[in-house]
């Protein structure tokens, strides 16, 4: 059995020492504290979906847990969660995790899956042999990552603490990159080094849906109208209607 109580105890005293008097900083990391549990949760949900056995929906709660631990060291340091203007949060994690001996209770097999999903989960494609648990906390943390998003750019007003670390300090103007759309109605992943306004973003993120892998997954996005809700939030032109018509083709048809 995994010692799943003691890697939560690690992970609540390791996130819990890093803090500051500022508040932009504190609500950012309280943001990603927060979004780890909740892909834990949406991990497990997936994990039961596909029948696993409890020692492996185990080792998915502990990598859904751990996936972004580099997360925290990151905006600290460099006070922003985008990978390109700072460090490969997925490698810090496993460099942090090691370097800690986290998984050292586990089997070699057993920690060595976890790693290499948490390296891999950034990524923008991963090699046709990896690990189940790598598809599985990709889909988690997009599932997670859009309900952050959409809370964001839902509520308006009175969430200015957390603009910088959701928006990615990008240009929030009309604006949109235009190879961005070419890439969606290609039914590709846009990549993220490409990003210049917070529209593309919205739209990146909208094309995550082309990088879905289980059943359950896309029965939540559905259930939960994820590209709906995030469509009405881009500017309604023609472009953005065809590239939101793009995604939920592929969404419905999955």
């Amino acid at each position: 059995m995994i010692a799943i109580d003691t890697i939560k105890k690690w992970y609540d005293n390791y996130t819990g020492s890093f803090s500051s008097e500022d508040k932009d900083t504190e609500s950012a990391l309280r943001l990603k504290e927060q979004h780890c549990k909740r892909v834990m949760g949406e991990i497990i949900q997936i994990a039961r979906s596909l029948d696993l056995y409890e020692d492996d929906i185990s080792l998915a709660a502990v990598t859904g847990l751990l996936h972004d631990i580099g997360r925290f060291e990151q905006y600290l340091k460099y006070r922003t969660f985008l990978d390109v203007k700072s460090v490969n949060h997925a490698e810090l994690s496993v460099s942090i995790l090691k370097k800690e001996n986290v998984l050292g209770e586990l089997t070699k097999e057993s920690a060595g899956a976890i790693l290499q999903a948490i390296e891999l989960h950034n990524k923008a494609q991963i090699p046709s042999n990896s690990h189940l648990l790598c598809k599985m906390v990709r889909d988690a943390d997009k599932l997670d990552i859009w309900n952050i998003v959409l809370q964001h750019f839902e509520s308006g007003a009175g969430r200015e603490s957390t603009t910088n670390s959701v928006e990615l300090d990008l240009d929030n103007t009309d604006s949109i990159s235009g190879n961005v759309i070419e890439a969606i109605l290609r039914g590709a992943p846009w990549e993220v080094k490409a990003m210049k306004y917070v529209n593309d973003f919205k739209l990146l993120v909208m094309s995550w849906v082309f990088d879905i892998n289980f059943k359950f997954s896309f029965s939540q996005i559905i259930e939960r109208r994820y590209l709906p809700r995030l469509f009405v939030t881009l500017p309604q032109t023609i472009e953005c209607k065809r590239a939101f018509e793009r995604c939920m083709k592929h969404l419905e048809s999955a």
